[in-house]
């Protein structure tokens, strides 16, 4: 039943078939307003965190997006997901109390952020460049252009 359910979730809110976001694309509302909380306290707002809950519904996709780990290998075209051929699964992607975390430092000169999923530190996706060598600090405006 696990793997039925990993199939499901898999193509309806995961990575889904390759060369395709349709699956995943629900999730850029999430991501922009993560960014666009970040602008607003940045701007002078007095609000220090915002946290919002959700299921697997939400996770999956906004995982997916952000192409996070055990979370982004898409399938081939007419070669369906099976356990052998794809590390997703989804008890691991969107685990019970899964979260993704950022967690921005503002130094005042160029805010960096940090990103936690399930409270483990870890960098952004390949292509996104960090502050420094071996950091997982990241500077917003790499961010905003990497992840868009």
């Amino acid at each position: 039943l696990a793997y039925v359910a990993d199939a499901h979730y898999f193509y309806e809110r995961g990575p889904g078939i390759a060369a395709r976001d349709d699956s995943f694309k629900a999730a850029e509302v999430l991501h922009d307003d993560f960014f666009d909380e970040i602008d607003r306290r940045l701007a002078g707002g007095k609000v220090d965190a915002v946290f919002r809950f959700g299921h697997a519904e939400q996770v999956i996709p906004f995982a997916a997006l952000l192409e996070l780990p055990g979370s982004d290998q898409q399938a081939e075209p007419n070669k369906p997901l099976t356990r052998a051929n794809n590390p997703w699964r989804g008890a691991e992607v969107s685990r019970l109390a899964a979260n993704i975390q950022w967690i921005v430092y503002d130094d005042k000169k160029a805010p960096l952020i940090a990103m936690l999923y399930n409270e483990r530190q870890i960098p952004f996706r390949d292509g996104c460049e960090p502050y420094a060598e071996d950091s997982y600090l990241y500077e917003l405006a790499e961010l905003k252009e990497c992840l868009s």
